[in-house]
């Protein structure tokens, strides 16, 4: 699709149906002219630099994050966009714009807010987050929820919805997140911490609470190792990291590298806590507890008890999760490949693979024409581990993944990011 307004995002056929059906009036009125001067903002040149930035515009019921509101709302213009965008990093943040109080159709800038989390953002919230960047002269892109479109000049590009969580992770996370202790009992909210049951609510609820913690938890999990991936590729150096089921059997397949004594747990517990909240979070928002450590007044009000409590604790556990995945993305700096566990227990980095020449699938061999030594020892490893997962970041930026499952047997996937 071409056109010469990035307003032509807003016919996409990706992006309009969500438009429509999932996004409010007010902000739908904004995007036309928040699109536009993003697009002539991008063109502009600050002191020699090229001017990125990236602008949030926030839903009243429930925001993505807490805004840092300015004392002074700005006019929402290429010179203001020029010297709030130099001080800030798009990826990291972004400017909060909003409709003046004094008239509605004048555009501002009211603060800045921490970027939502695209990969881990959940799924089911009722209100998607919207986000408008400009990423090079006369490139803007559209994200809603999770949905992204680029318009590049006249031209519109998609970034594919991941079929990550389509591979086969078989985690005991999920399982934990439904599985009291036995003493209390009480709900695990990650590593070391738990809230305790209403045991008759409990009964009442566990299937929908299971039902939505086993829904979600794929998503979870392929938006982590997407953002590993975004973290890897922005970065420049590219890396890999793999998923093995059962180190134990397969030792042989490294040599050298950095083992830890006990499994860094950091990212287990903090996807353990946004499985457990995002359960807790789904049966609050239709009126329903599973907890006993609620006061009268909550009780009373279990959707906002859920908005204002559980979602916000959900939300840092996102957070979180994000800031894990930069370090992770930092293990694989060093030269060889960092080892996780299918809990995402990580186990080494700087690990040189050793794998014995495997059969591969003639899609496999393709693709490695092409691809460098860091390419082919991961499929070899992945090859020789069944239930094993090896996603490769390259240097230019592609990212490739290498599954090995009883269901699927071998497949390769390929990331648009």
């Amino acid at each position: 699709m071409t056109g010469l307004s990035p307003q032509v995002l807003l016919a996409d056929p990706l992006l309009s149906p969500t438009l429509l059906n999932a996004v409010d009036a007010r902000r739908r009125e904004m995007l036309p002219p928040v699109l536009e001067r993003a697009m002539h903002a991008s063109l502009e040149i600050n002191e020699g630099r090229l001017l990125r930035f990236a602008l949030l515009i926030e839903n009243d019921t429930i925001k993505s994050g807490p805004t840092a509101r300015f004392a002074n709302h700005m006019p929402l213009d290429s010179r203001h966009l020029q010297s709030l965008g130099i001080a800030l990093d798009p990826r990291k943040n972004c400017l909060v714009v909003d409709t003046a109080n004094s008239s509605p159709s004048c555009l501002e800038i009211v603060g800045i807010a921490s970027r939502p989390v695209l990969e881990l953002r959940l799924s089911t919230m009722n209100h998607p987050t919207i986000v408008v960047e400009a990423e090079n002269p006369g490139v803007i892109s559209l994200e809603i929820g999770e949905l992204k479109a680029v318009y590049n000049r006249g031209a519109i590009h998609h970034i594919n919805i991941s079929s990550i969580e389509q591979l086969q992770i078989q985690s005991s996370l999920p399982a934990r997140a439904l599985s009291p202790t036995q003493l209390g009992p009480c709900l695990r909210l990650g590593i070391g911490e738990v809230v305790p049951l209403d045991e008759v609510q409990w009964r009442n609820h566990q299937g929908e609470l299971a039902e939505s913690v086993n829904n979600y938890s794929p998503r979870l999990f392929a938006g982590f190792i997407e953002a590993i991936s975004r973290k890897i590729r922005s970065k420049g150096h590219g890396g890999g990291f793999m998923l093995l089921p059962n180190l134990e059997s397969y030792a042989g397949l490294f040599e050298g590298g950095k083992w830890f004594k006990e499994p860094d747990q950091r990212v287990t517990h903090w996807l353990s806590r946004a499985l457990s909240l995002q359960g807790l979070l789904s049966l609050g928002l239709r009126g329903k507890r599973i907890t006993s450590d609620l006061d009268a007044h909550w009780r009373e009000n279990i959707q906002q008890w859920a908005r204002d409590i559980v979602h916000p604790s959900f939300r840092d556990a996102l957070i979180n999760l994000d800031l894990v995945s930069e370090e992770c993305a930092h293990l694989t700096e060093a030269d060889g490949a960092t080892i996780l566990s299918h809990d995402f227990e990580i186990l080494a980095f700087g690990a040189s693979i050793i794998a014995t020449v495997q059969e591969l699938p003639g899609e496999w061999i393709e693709h490695l024409r092409t691809h460098g030594n860091r390419h082919r020892s991961m499929a070899r490893a992945i090859a020789a581990v069944n239930g094993s997962l090896g996603i490769v970041v390259s240097q230019d930026g592609g990212v490739t993944i290498f599954s090995n499952d009883n269901k699927w047997g071998k497949r390769l996937l390929k990331l648009t990011m």
